[in-house]
């Protein structure tokens, strides 16, 4: 907040997800409060001055918006974030809306109740077969999505025990008939996941 004060950039500033997020006056002919700078450019600043801070840290930034589209806009920079994240390091400094992939796909869906209706067809399963139990397997196939597969640091995430996990998905994919071992299968419990915070 301060940093962006000192630019003399209006904001707001929030965390939300577990991500530090600024809402900033950015008119849709490219100027106004961001002086100089457009907002890619900025944020690639912001993210120089955090990572000297702080080390390593990551950013991404929405196409500018209407103040009445900010739910879509946060999801947007999230999904780019993420999009980069699963390249390996492979991406920009900031990522932005040319680096979303297939999150183009979901974010294009106007219907929130198709996309629900996929989301239920994939997690559906997982929620009704094990009652109060399903929100905790679900948050474990979402970190142990976002963790690459990689045993020891989703376990670490969830605070259990990696066996846990392993319990935790072998009855996810009971429960689903799914196979982690598949990339399709990976793929679409990513994607609803995915879909499901879109939609909410």
């Amino acid at each position: 907040e301060r940093m962006l004060e000192r630019r003399r950039v209006p904001s707001l500033v929030a965390i939300r997800a577990g991500l530090l997020c600024a809402v900033i006056d950015a008119p849709q002919d490219g100027g106004g409060a961001t002086g100089a700078l457009e907002p890619v450019a900025l944020a690639r600043k912001l993210r120089a001055e955090l990572a000297s801070r702080f080390g390593e840290a990551h950013a991404s930034a929405s196409r500018v918006g209407p103040t009445h589209s900010l739910r879509m806009s946060f999801h947007e920079a999230r999904c780019a974030l993420e999009a980069v994240r699963l390249r390996n390091g492979d991406g920009p400094e900031v990522a932005t809306y040319e680096d979303l992939g297939a999150f183009q796909l979901l974010l294009s869906l106007q219907d929130d109740e198709a996309l629900l209706s996929y989301c239920r067809s994939v997690l559906g399963p997982i929620e009704q077969g094990e009652g109060d139990y399903g929100d905790e397997l679900v948050r474990s196939l979402d970190v142990f999505i976002e963790h690459n597969g990689h045993w020891e640091k989703a376990a670490g995430a969830l605070y259990c025990h990696r066996h846990t996990l392993r319990y935790r998905i072998r009855r996810i994919e009971q429960l689903t008939g799914r196979d982690f071992s598949s990339a399709r299968d990976r793929i679409e419990f990513w994607l609803a996941l995915r879909g499901r915070e879109l939609a909410r």
